[in-house]
């Protein structure tokens, strides 16, 4: 329940708010609006940097999604999700996708799903293959 991320994510910035509604409470003039217009905006501004610190995180793990699959475009001349399973298991072979389970169906459904990318056909320009 407390972990460090959870703390700074969630309750951090309810603390904030909390102590800015107290203040207001405690004090109705001016002096506890001030504190707690200050309060509530720190508050704000801590919620906020930790979604956009999450945003970025995010598009870190895509970048690196799609980086492995351009990776596996340049080795086999196909996307990962357009592989044949003889390739997907060529792929397992060379250390290029995760190991699958024994009780996985023949083409790894995980392994596809490991190195595909979060775009759909078309969305992204794919570089001609030649001869």
């Amino acid at each position: 329940m407390f972990t460090p991320v959870k703390i700074v994510r969630f309750w951090l910035p309810g603390l904030i708010f909390v102590i800015g509604a107290a203040m207001l409470i405690i004090s109705p003039d001016i002096v506890g609006v001030e504190g707690a217009a200050m309060m509530l905006g720190g508050g704000l501004g801590v919620a906020v940097s930790n979604r956009l610190h999450r945003i970025g995180l995010k598009g870190e793990q895509e970048r690196d999604e799609e980086l492995d699959a351009r990776a596996f475009l340049d080795r086999y001349g196909v996307w990962p999700d357009e592989a044949s399973p003889e390739i997907l298991a060529q792929a397992q072979r060379d250390g290029l996708l995760p190991q699958a389970d024994e009780s996985a169906p023949s083409p790894p459904e995980a392994a596809i799903s490991a190195l595909r990318p979060q775009f759909r056909r078309g969305d992204v320009p794919r570089p001609r293959r030649r001869g």
